[in-house]
């Protein structure tokens, strides 16, 4: 998002910066389509039918399991949603922003965050059995190799260097 905005000489470098600022956008919404499957995952989706246990009723103990949970301060601050923080806890801050200014620096950058957040996406897929949290997985699994896809594309394209020979990663045909 920050390198979309700082993005320098938009007109003359204007495919790039369209590709920066539309996987920006798409990725907003890979935010708020994983915040919803955390938090049907942890609550069970609200169905309109007045069933009391749909989920939207927590009278009872919604998070009696937690004691089992790794990190129950996720459950105790955030009260079972996604927060914006890792998964040992630790908040979004400014330290996780790379923005250069060098075109071919950040969309190399870019390539690499997105071959990263696929293995990592493809371990919790392989932890999960719930239907939905293996869906919503498995969807943004498809849409990070199609944004790492797309980057190296960029690069080639900026830089004529054949990405898949120089970078090898992800470990599928690009």
């Amino acid at each position: 998002m920050f390198r979309s905005f700082n993005f320098r000489s938009k007109e003359k470098l204007r495919p790039f910066y369209s590709l920066v600022a539309s996987i920006t956008a798409e990725e907003l919404g890979h935010v708020e389509l994983f915040s919803n499957g955390v938090a049907m995952l942890n609550n069970g989706p609200d169905v309109p039918d007045g069933d009391e246990g749909d989920g939207g009723d927590i009278s009872g103990a919604p998070f009696e399991d937690m004691k089992d949970i790794r990190l129950a301060a996720a459950f105790l601050s955030g009260g079972g949603g996604a927060m914006p923080v890792n998964s040992n806890g630790v908040s979004w801050n400014n330290d996780f922003i790379t923005t250069t200014g060098n075109v071919v620096v950040d969309l190399l950058h870019n390539f690499h965050l997105e071959c990263g957040a696929r293995l990592h996406k493809l371990r919790v897929y392989e932890t999960l059995s719930d239907p939905t949290g293996r869906e919503v997985c498995g969807y943004l699994l498809v849409r990070g190799s199609v944004h790492a896809h797309a980057y190296a594309l960029a690069l080639e394209k900026i830089t004529g260097v054949d990405v898949k020979k120089f970078l090898p990663t992800p470990n599928i045909p690009l």
